[in-house]
């Protein structure tokens, strides 16, 4: 708690008596970015709350994957809320180190929801298999027998 207390100059910083800086966020604003926080919360249950419902527990690896992303929401209105203050810069790069962060992890688990529903890697894909030729085609466009995919 010790860390607590080197925050109070910035409070009394926030607090000063000429007023908000033109950098604060209007009320309609602050409302969009908790809403979203409560939003993103409730989406987390409800994707748990699936993995339960349907017995494929991968949808769980999905909510572990929004809390990075969560996180950035947080950042951000602790960013705004202290007016942008360049003493919490680090903020910003913390909040994009967690978007990026959570952004892989949601990829990643909408794969691995795919991959438990029956989806595999070879389907939609533009090199999957080639019907002329009966064999698989590489992201290189050749057949596994070596001949070049169609280019129908």
């Amino acid at each position: 708690l010790e860390g607590l207390t080197q925050l109070q100059p910035l409070l009394d910083w926030t607090r000063q008596a000429h007023g908000e800086p033109s950098n604060a966020l209007s009320l309609p604003t602050w409302m969009v970015h908790w809403s979203s926080l409560i939003e993103w919360l409730v989406a987390m249950r409800l994707v748990w709350g699936l993995a339960k419902r349907t017995g494929v527990e991968e949808w769980k690896g999905l909510t572990w994957g929004m809390v990075p992303l969560h996180t950035s929401g947080l950042c951000a209105c602790t960013y705004h809320f202290f007016y942008n203050a360049p003493e919490l810069a680090s903020l910003q790069t913390v909040q994009a180190a967690t978007t990026l962060g959570g952004n892989i992890l949601m990829m990643w688990a909408m794969y691995r929801v795919s991959r438990a529903n029956g989806w595999a890697l070879s389907g939609p894909l533009p090199w999957g298999s080639d019907p002329k030729s009966g064999g698989e085609v590489s992201a290189d466009g050749t057949t596994a027998n070596g001949g070049a995919g169609s280019s129908a």
